[in-house]
């Protein structure tokens, strides 16, 4: 498993934050190979302010069945949501 969460600088004073993560989640068999099963990254921008989500879209470099990649979209129903309430809705 791997993640990174960068969160940037705004533009201008009062613009959002954007934010850039990165998740991978493998698998590893009984002789040790790792396979990657899921691969995205997500682009999100964050009103400092308010700790709100103002936009968000996801990308999949690796997905391994065919409903997975309806993940990708949905991502776009957290803006508008808080960080502090993300858990459940993700």
């Amino acid at each position: 498993m791997l993640r990174r969460l960068d969160v940037g600088s705004p533009e201008r004073t009062g613009d959002p934050h954007p934010v850039d993560v990165f998740f991978r989640d493998t698998h590893v068999d009984a002789d040790g190979r790792e396979t990657i099963v899921h691969e995205y990254s997500v682009q999100l921008t964050v009103d400092a302010a308010t700790r709100v989500v103002v936009d968000i879209r996801a990308t999949a470099d690796v997905l391994p069945w065919k409903e997975c990649p309806g993940a990708i979209g949905s991502a776009r129903r957290l803006a508008g949501h808080p960080l502090a309430d993300l858990r459940p809705w993700v």
